[in-house]
């Protein structure tokens, strides 16, 4: 049996209690029936909306409705559930069987942890709610919302499309749904999807990598590995040649005594010190320049700032009579001037700040000179003078380094002229080979030198060239999660081949028995899921459109009639076709055929089916078994308030959509 969904009742409030109105529905088939605008559409509508779904707002619900009930069985729960417009994020929940409140579910939640309406009624049906499906690459998760589209066919699907099928991004999500409705999720696929979804992220993040360091080195001209690896060898041949000839130098200049051979290391040790001593002065040079530049510019500004105290101090005691700038007069002007308002340019005059005060509000941003402001340059020049004191401070204390390097380096380099004085008196008339070892010494150090650099090198290029190994060991993996879930795929697809084969008979016959014009065989696809007439999609076969109204009403009759009869089955147990006759007219013996079919299946004896059929009016000569729900303008859908009536039926796409 699939999972017991029954739509019980519907219970609408208004804001004038005589309006309040109740429907109650048959467990078998409720024939819905009435013109356009009569309010048919707005009976499943506020269902949707008690049932805490993404529902369409007609101005009738805007206008009239305040609080909607539904009363349903779900399971073996028989529930109460209810949703104000007042408070729509909310569906209350309580217990019909135990006449007791269950609570409050909110209809959508950033948090996981917290149970949603959607969630519990996935509960109290008993299917899973932690079925996973991508979209555009990103994980979700089925909710109750997915559920509803095998359960409620809308007026714009009818004939067109089959739970959103023609959405490429929301195929998976359409097959994942089917597969936890007809027990096919399977979790070992899920664990396989999950790690191919891995995989190819890491990938991605692998790709992004590799084409950043290409990018970089293609911009920085840097050497392949092959040059550089080129480079090394013929630098260390380089090296072994100059350690061959600063031996052979040795042995011609028997200068085997540890003593010159001490005081020749000491002379290139002073070498080095000499270099390095030379390279801190050039830094500090560069910064005494920076702070000597630095120095100008504050003794500038504070020139200007004294430049503003005198004028100040000049100007403050004139009583000007006239502008000095246009020259008209200033006390016979007709506007009165403000107290504590300047005469001439009628800004405020404010009184003088302390130091600390000016100098927060006014001071420039780091690396800046403060603004220059009149009447508050004693806490600039202050600040002014205190930094350039500090700078002046700085830079004598960096002449100190100066002198204090420059004595270093004359000490390394008359250290460097004993040493050399040294080893040619100990050496005696060896003096032109000392200078060629030497520069032998010289060579030989460049030379490691010039090696320490290339294998930093190849170290870099065995980092980039590990981006692209990366790479490949990502495609590895994404090929291999991928061939264990096709692996996978193909496995359960030989499982499931006795259940398409069973949909694909019941469909077959069932379009026959509706006498579809130009069906030679109907299928249900084990690939997609979808109906295939005579080998091609359903909605790709070439006859008139309104042919495809039994393509998809007989599609929805073969899944729930299969479901009925398998316990392990979890669609639930309701469908709800809105103008089954859209595109055909009641006048089509197939308009009669779909009717009388729907009937039957609905009807069965002991079937817990519940069938709704919202439509303008019944197929020629059909005669309903049960009663049917007659709405019109005078007696609408929700009785006792006003319709719009047939000429002022807003269009499906000017209607808003109210979400969850």
């Amino acid at each position: 049996m699939s999972t017991r969904f029954r739509i019980n009742a519907l219970e609408v409030e208004t804001d004038r209690p005589e309006e309040h109105s109740r429907r109650e529905f048959a467990s078998g088939l409720n024939l819905i029936i009435g013109p356009p605008g009569s309010g048919k559409s707005t009976i499943i509508e506020l269902i949707k909306f008690g049932l805490g779904l993404k529902f369409r707002k007609t101005p009738v619900v805007d206008q009239k409705v305040h609080r909607v009930h539904v009363e349903i069985e779900a399971g073996t729960q028989e529930l109460r559930l209810t949703r104000s417009s007042l408070t729509p994020g909310e569906v209350l929940v309580h217990d019909l069987t135990l006449q007791e409140d269950i609570g409050g579910y909110p209809v959508s939640s950033d948090d996981a942890e917290v149970p949603t309406i959607g969630k519990r009624l996935l509960e109290w049906l008993g299917i899973r709610d932690d079925v996973d499906f991508t979209v555009n690459g990103q994980r979700d998760t089925l909710t109750f919302a997915h559920v509803w589209d095998y359960v409620h066919v809308p007026q714009s699907d009818i004939d067109q499309r089959i739970a959103h099928h023609d959405a490429s991004a929301l195929k998976q999500r359409r097959i994942r749904l089917f597969q936890l409705l007809f027990d096919m999720i399977d979790q070992q696929l899920q664990e396989l999807e999950e790690q191919l979804l891995k995989a190819r992220e890491l990938l991605r993040q692998a790709q992004r990598r590799d084409e950043g360091v290409t990018v970089l080195r293609e911009r920085a001209s840097l050497p392949s590995g092959a040059e550089l690896r080129q480079n090394l060898a013929d630098t260390q041949r380089h090296r072994t040649r100059l350690t061959e000839s600063l031996r052979g130098l040795r042995s011609a200049m028997g200068t085997r005594d540890d003593r010159v051979l001490t005081l020749q290391g000491l002379l290139e040790s002073n070498r080095n010190s000499i270099l390095r001593t030379q390279e801190v002065l050039q830094s500090l040079e560069e910064t005494q320049a920076k702070r000597r530049s630095r120095v100008t510019e504050l003794e500038g500004a504070l020139d200007r700032v004294q430049r503003v105290n005198s004028a100040s101090a000049l100007l403050a005691p004139i009583e000007f009579s006239q502008c000095p700038r246009c020259t008209q007069s200033i006390v016979e002007r007709e506007i009165s001037v403000p107290e504590n308002t300047c005469q001439l340019c009628l800004q405020e005059e404010f009184s003088e700040p302390t130091q600390n005060e000016g100098f927060r509000r006014k001071q420039g941003r780091e690396g800046e000179l403060p603004l220059i402001i009149p009447g508050e340059s004693g806490a600039q020049e202050l600040q002014l003078a205190s930094q350039r004191e500090e700078i002046l401070s700085l830079r004598s204390q960096g002449e100190r380094e100066r002198e204090a390097l420059n004595s270093h380096l004359r000490q390394l380099e008359a250290g460097n002229r004993e040493l050399r004085e040294e080893i040619e008196l100990l050496t005696g008339g060896n003096g032109p080979h000392i200078e060629e070892l030497s520069q032998v010494r010289e060579a030989l150090a460049r030379a490691e030198a010039e090696i320490e650099k290339l294998e930093q090198a190849l170290d870099v290029d065995l980092q980039i060239a590990s981006f692209q190994v990366d790479v490949n060991r990502a495609e590895a993996k994404v090929s291999t999660a991928a061939n264990a879930q096709r692996n996978r795929q193909e496995y359960l697809r030989r499982s499931n081949e006795n259940l398409f084969e069973n949909l694909s008979t019941l469909y077959n016959d069932l379009l026959h028995a509706l006498h579809t014009p130009n069906v030679a065989e109907g299928k249900i696809s084990l690939e997609d899921y979808l109906p295939y007439i005579d080998d091609a999609r359903f909605d790709r076969v070439n006859i008139s459109g309104g042919n495809q109204i039994p393509f998809i009403v007989g599609y929805w009759l073969t899944l729930h009639s299969t479901a009925l009869s398998n316990p392990n089955y979890h669609l639930p147990s309701c469908l709800i076709l809105d103008s089954p006759q859209k595109s055909l007219g009641p006048l089509q013996s197939l308009s009669f055929n779909i009717y009388t079919k729907i009937q039957a299946i609905a009807g069965a004896r002991g079937n817990p089916f519940q069938l709704f059929v919202v439509d303008t009016n019944l197929p020629t000569g059909f005669e309903p078994a049960h009663g049917v729900i007659s709405v019109d303008y005078e007696s609408p859908g929700i009785p006792r308030i006003t319709h719009a009536g047939h000429e002022n039926i807003p269009l499906v796409e000017d209607m808003e959509l109210e979400d969850e």
